[in-house]
Parts: structure tokens; sequence; C-alpha cells
């Protein structure tokens, strides 16, 4: 039996101890885990272009604002990027989900 969005997003919650922390803690806790996938991708998708290309990318990433704006304007020119990105966050989300048994709800026990 598949686990409902509920029971998945209470065993993450478990599983990375958010349910210790204060309301402020869990966001910054969230955020800097979209922080990470972000670097992550940025990496990767930098590696791949020439240098002709990261400078320019560079350039537009400057100047493309901050945040939210920051991410609508590198998904509209660089839609290689929003492809990277999503690979991270699906990578990280199929990594969580391993460490929890879906049959129980709960974490699997590592030896």
């Amino acid at each position: 039996m598949e686990p409902t969005t509920d029971t998945t997003e209470q065993d993450l919650t478990e599983l990375f101890g958010l349910d210790t922390l204060s309301e402020e803690e869990q966001a910054d806790f969230i955020a800097s885990i979209g922080t990470t996938l972000f670097q992550s991708a940025l990496l990767t998708f930098t590696l791949s272009l020439s240098d002709a290309e990261r400078d320019a990318f560079e350039v537009f990433v400057a100047g493309a604002g901050e945040g939210e704006e920051l991410m609508e304007n590198i998904a509209l020119h660089y839609p290689a990027f929003s492809e990277e990105l999503n690979v991270e966050i699906t990578r990280f989300r199929e990594n969580a989900l391993m460490l929890m048994d879906p049959e129980h709800g709960s974490r699997k026990e590592t030896v």
C-alpha cells in the first residue's frame, strides 16, 4: 500500500527531526535543503557549459533578481537548469523515501 501524502510528510517530518523544532527552525531547515538542492543543480548545470556560456550565465544570474524572481527568470531563459533542479529534487525525495518503510509509514532500521 502506497503511503498518503499526509503520511509521507509526517514520516519525513519525523525522519529529519522536524517535529522537535520550532516553526522558525523548521522553516530554516527546509530553506537550507532548498538552498543545497539549488547549489547542487547550479554546480552540475554550470559544469556542463562552455567557459563563454558559463560567463554569460553568471552575468545573467547577477542581474536576474533574487529569490522567486531569480528562479522564474532562470526557468524562463535556462530551461536546462530547471530540468537539473528537478532531477536534484527528485533524487532527494527518492533518497528520503528510501529511508522510510512505506509499509509501516516509519523509518527503516539501519544496522
